[in-house]
């Protein structure tokens, strides 16, 4: 997805992306990767953004406007990822076999 912002960045920008532009991208969109924060989007668009821009070449100009329409996105991936966590957690817990616990006795 960040990599995806950054190339838009670039063509909103006016800048040409050469492959070794699109694979150095890739290389720290993947390494970025690793080290985001877990925060909501707009708090840390620019910060897991940026270096793939920068290393890409794109202005990071764009990002600044890009962020004013941030929230929309954020909340679908959100959505979808939320979803996702409690469609497989219902999954795996329809799948479990449940045994009767034992009678507790007092002693």
């Amino acid at each position: 997805m960040n990599m995806g912002v950054a190339i838009y960045a670039a063509k909103l920008a006016g800048v040409e992306l050469s492959a070794g532009a699109l694979a150095a991208g890739a290389f720290v969109a993947f390494a970025t990767t690793f080290g985001a924060v877990s925060l909501p989007g707009t708090i840390s668009f620019v910060s897991s953004i940026g270096p793939i821009a920068a290393t890409m070449g794109v202005p990071l100009g764009p990002l600044g406007v890009l962020v004013a329409v941030e929230v929309v996105p954020d909340l679908m991936r959100t959505l979808g990822n939320v979803t996702m966590d409690v469609a497989v957690s219902t999954a795996v817990d329809a799948g479990m076999k449940t045994e009767e616990a034992p009678e507790e006795t007092l002693h």
